[in-house]
Formats: C-alpha cells, sequence, structure tokens
C-alpha cells in the first residue's frame, strides 16, 4: 500500500486473476473472489500472525479487518436470486471454518504474547470478526457446526469450550519489574528479515495460478477447523476485559497503565464495547454485567486526579463504555444485584459530568 508502483501491478494481478476465476463459476451468485479462495486466505493469514516479525502481525490483521469489512469472514448474506437453505447452510460452514481457525489463532496470541507494537489492531481484529458472528440472527444459535463462537454468555471460567482456562494459573503479559521499553521495541533479526522482502526477486506466478485454474483443490482439507478450539463469547469478554484492566490484586504492577502500554489497554476496552454492542440478548448481558459490573465500576469511581489511582482518564472512559454496552433493555434493580441500582448508576455518571472532572474524556463518555 506504501508503494503506489508494487500496489497498482498487485491489483492489476488481483483483477486478472478474479477475472478467470468468475469464469469458472461453480458457487452462488455473485461470489466474491475473497470468499472463492478463502481456504487460501486463511492459511497465508494464520502463517502471518504466528510470524516473530510484529509487521507481518499487524499486516495480517489489516487483512483480516477488510475481510471483516467485505462480510467475508461473516455469515453469507442471503442471496438475491433466494439460494436454497442448504446451499446458504454450506456458505455459511464454509465461512465459519475460516473464522473459528483465525478466532482461534487470534486468541490465543492475545492471552501466549506480551504487549507488543500493533497488538492493539490484534484485539480489534478478534473483536471484529466475533461480533460479526454473534449479531447475526440468520445463524442458529444450537448450531455449532457454523458457529465459530460458542453464544453460551454465562460460562465464565472458559476462554475455550470446557477449557476452565481462568482457573488454571498463567504467566501475566507484563512482569511487575519487566522493562517495557525493551518488549516494545523490535528486534534487529526482525528489521533484517523485514528489509529482504524489499529486494527484488522472481516471482512465482505457478502457484496461483494452481488455485484459480484446478478442479482438485482440496478446500475440505484447508478448512478442517477440528484441531481449532472453539471460543466462547464470555470468556472472550473477559479476556478482553483483564488486558485491558488491572483486576487481580495479585498482579498489580505499576507499570500496567504505563504510557508504553495505555494505547493497548483502551483497545482492549473498546473492542470489548464493541462485542458487547454486538449482542443485545438481554438473558447473557445480565450474566455478564453480574460478573463485569463490580471491576468496571470499582475503575470508574477511582478519582483520575488523584496520583495514588494511578488510572488513566482515558481508561476510565473506556469503562464507562464497556459498562453502558453491557447494559440491557429495561435494566432495573432486581433486588440481587448492587449494580443494577440505577440511583447508584445515575449518582456515578452524574459525579464525573460536573465541573471538577477536569478530563473531557471521562465527562463526554460519562454523559
Amino acid at each position: 500500500r506504501n508503494d503506489k508502483e508494487a500496489g497498482s501491478l498487485f491489483q492489476e494481478v488481483w483483477d486478472e486473476g478474479g477475472s478467470v476465476a468468475n469464469m469458472k463459476e461453480n458457487g452462488p451468485f455473485a461470489m466474491q473472489l475473497q470468499e472463492k479462495i478463502l481456504p487460501h486466505l486463511t492459511k497465508v493469514l494464520i502463517g502471518a500472525l504466528d510470524e516473530v516479525s510484529w509487521d507481518r502481525r499487524v499486516l495480517a490483521c489489516k487483512c483480516l479487518d477488510e475481510l471483516c469489512h467485505k462480510n467475508i469472514l461473516a455469515p453469507a448474506p442471503r442471496s438475491i436470486h433466494q439460494d436454497s437453505f442448504e446451499d446458504l447452510r454450506q456458505r455459511n460452514l464454509y465461512r465459519a471454518s475460516s473464522s473459528k481457525i483465525i478466532l482461534s489463532t487470534c486468541v490465543n496470541l492475545i492471552v501466549s504474547s506480551r504487549v507488543w507494537v500493533g497488538k492493539e489492531d490484534l484485539v480489534k481484529t478478534t473483536a471484529t470478526i466475533a461480533g460479526n458472528w454473534m449479531s447475526q440472527e440468520n445463524v442458529s444459535g444450537d448450531d455449532y457446526e457454523i458457529n465459530p463462537i460458542s453464544k453460551n454468555g454465562t460460562i465464565w471460567d472458559d476462554l475455550f469450550v470446557n477449557d476452565s482456562w481462568f482457573k488454571k494459573t498463567h504467566e501475566s503479559i507484563i512482569e511487575e519489574n519487566g522493562d517495557l521499553n525493551e518488549t516494545m521495541v523490535e528486534p534487529s533479526d526482525v528489521v533484517e528479515n523485514t528489509k529482504q522482502i524489499s529486494e527484488e526477486v522472481a516471482i512465482d506466478f505457478s502457484e496461483g495460478d494452481k488455485i484459480l485454474l484446478s478442479e482438485d483443490n482440496d478446500d475440505e482439507e484447508m478448512m478442517d477447523s477440528s484441531s481449532s478450539y472453539l471460543v466462547t463469547y464470555s470468556g472472550l469478554c473477559r479476556i478482553l476485559l483483564e488486558e485491558g484492566l488491572q483486576i487481580s490484586p495479585k498482579a498489580r504492577s505499576k507499570t500496567f497503565y504505563s504510557i508504553d502500554v495505555l494505547s493497548y489497554r483502551a483497545a482492549s476496552l473498546s473492542a470489548l464495547s464493541h462485542l458487547l454492542k454486538s449482542f443485545q440478548h438481554a438473558k447473557y448481558l445480565r450474566e455478564l454485567y453480574t460478573k463485569m459490573a463490580g471491576p468496571l465500576i470499582d475503575i470508574i469511581s477511582s478519582d483520575s486526579n488523584d496520583e495514588n489511582d494511578n488510572i488513566p482518564p482515558l481508561i476510565i472512559a473506556r469503562a464507562m463504555d464497556c459498562l453502558g454496552s453491557s447494559m440491557w433493555k429495561g435494566i432495573q434493580d432486581d433486588g440481587e444485584n448492587t449494580f443494577t441500582k440505577i440511583d447508584l448508576l445515575v449518582k456515578l455518571f452524574l459525579k464525573h459530568c460536573r465541573e471538577k472532572q477536569i478530563a473531557w474524556t471521562i465527562r463526554e463518555a460519562s454523559a
């Protein structure tokens, strides 16, 4: 994208390849080229996410984000030619297989790696893919074969279905005395690998020709997602919450909200807010609200002007967004959850709307 000349060449190759693929139309009418070669795109992007180069990971996230906005990593829209139920189901299964593999890879990368430059794109992409599938009503919530994410929002201890991930002990992403500046600088060997990409080499298009022309491509083998675990909606919400907020007293760290990782913390909370808005199901939101309201309100109640609290105004504002997104239509005091008392919530938000609150980001969020 930065090199216009190279970009125009690749665009020409893409357009010509697409015209060849459309000549051998076997699938539903008006299927986009990205969907036709989705197994191959998935394989390449998963490989990029597993790279040690942070630039490659970020580039993979941007490509995934583009696939989301083109409605590829999402349930297939109904055709104007009225596809049969089985045709539509097969397209959804085709898309869900890739989405499941990608979601599993993204979530594993979130929980297993330290904060690196561009990890904000990873949490944003993960939430976008999950949100696409959570927001669609045309996919049955009980059909696990078609859903790349479990819609059960009541299993708070599972990151993946039946894994009890949150009950186990895991290494903290940022050690209490860790050198954040060191973790945020790309290694020299990665830079060298990046430079090598720009060297002029002969491009072999034979593999691409095989993809477009061969009728023997084993897409089913490439789309086999049996080895990928099914991410849970509640588990993804919880991991984004814990990536954005310092909740556990055992993990207290003075560097948790440092300037080096602040954008990542804020991005994690923004991703959580997006994910909660994508699935406005009162039953599940009620369960999630019960679990998340406590730590969110603790952060919101803190004084951003107090140096002892050490919580940036941006984090408080994003916590407010998450709290608002987790509320459902008709929320009211149920006598069991103290966080559903409307009068207390109103007082909390009014506190941050007044003139004593000097941070405009918090004022805007509370309003």
